[in-house]
């Protein structure tokens, strides 16, 4: 679960100065806001034109300006998503979230690596950590049905195991790709054999 810690002045001060088209530089100095203006300015540019890996290398310079912004992590995760490298995909979202906690943007793409990844109980986990912080999403709504559905298919088809209930009273189904689950049935996080 997503820790639920407070907007700090400093993740306020950097959203703000990026709506206003001006990103924070922990120590500008040189023309150091200009030039991080520039790198972003091209790498959306290249993102929107669907140019990703030249997007990638320029989130990575704009990373080096300016190494404890969430936003750029989560673009370049975004970037990695597109050309299927799933584990620096998922490593930039988990970055991302370090920085901001309730960045949701970036816990679906964490989650969308993850389920490339073959780990759908950790993506289910943070689907719902997202539906705890925006109850609305309907990303993280359809995704996390998505995942419900597959494993109740699995479990129809006999393609997963149960655990032995002394180790879930519950006796529910262990999905595999991760250590911690959640019981799809009675929502009880427990850790289970990868199956």
């Amino acid at each position: 679960m997503a820790n639920a810690k407070t907007v700090t002045p400093e993740m306020k001060k950097r959203s703000e100065a990026f709506k206003a088209g001006t990103p924070h530089i922990r120590n500008p100095s040189q023309g150091g806001r200009e030039v991080l203006t520039r790198v972003l300015s091209q790498s959306n540019s290249a993102f929107s034109l669907k140019q990703y890996t030249v997007a990638l290398a320029k989130y990575t310079e704009a990373i080096a300006l300016d190494p404890t912004n969430a936003v750029l992590y989560s673009n370049r995760s975004a970037c990695y998503l597109h050309i299927k490298k799933w584990e620096q995909a998922l490593r930039d979202a988990t970055r991302a979230v370090e920085l901001d906690p309730k960045f949701t943007k970036a816990m679906i793409r964490r989650a969308t690596a993850m389920t490339n990844l073959q780990r759908p109980g950790d993506a289910s986990i943070v689907y719902r950590d997202i539906l705890i912080l925006d109850p609305g999403n309907k990303v993280a709504k359809d995704e996390l049905a998505k995942i419900n559905k597959q494993v109740k298919d699995a479990v129809v088809k006999g393609n997963v195991s149960l655990v032995p209930k002394e180790y879930h009273p519950a006796g529910k189904v262990v999905i595999g790709g991760g250590i911690l689950y959640e019981c799809l049935f009675c929502h009880v996080r427990w850790c289970g054999e990868v199956v």
